[in-house]
């Protein structure tokens, strides 16, 4: 087995060749959300410490916002369906990198549905808490 292989396997191999002392003691991960990584570091590292890249966090707030598009359009009667058609770029971009043709179709879209309007508003907010650059700010938008 290769060790390019995204694989629990070769990453457990690793951790066995390394030895259980050194597997014990360290103490940060920094990867990307892969379950089966984040259970073999877990099941080797005790005492280990998770950190995850910003972009795989914005990329998995972004597919629950998709996910959530999805639902509503598929819930919505055929005259909503026709305004929510084809507005799943504006939904999922930033409003700071929206012009202002986009502003007013998301304004529109947003006005007939609460559900897709607090789930956009959460993702915006997360990014603009990976924007912060005051790291005790960041934390304390976090956890409000």
């Amino acid at each position: 087995m290769g060790w390019t292989e995204k694989k629990k396997e070769t990453l457990d191999q690793f951790f066995e060749k390394i030895g259980k002392e050194k597997s014990h003691r360290i103490k940060h991960a920094v990867l990307d959300m892969w379950d089966l990584f984040i259970a073999s570091i877990k099941e080797h590292c005790p005492k280990v410490k998770f950190f995850f890249d910003k972009f795989y966090v914005i990329k998995k707030v972004n597919e629950a916002l998709d996910e959530i598009r999805k639902k509503e359009f598929a819930d919505a009667p055929a005259k909503e369906k026709s305004n929510m058609k084809r507005k799943r770029f504006i939904i999922l971009k930033r409003n700071k990198n929206q012009n202002e043709k986009q502003k007013e179709k998301l304004d529109e879209l947003m006005k007939n549905n609460d559900t897709l309007f607090k789930s956009y508003h959460l993702k915006e907010q997360i990014n603009e808490i990976f924007d912060e650059e005051n790291h005790e700010e960041a934390l304390r938008r976090l956890s409000e």
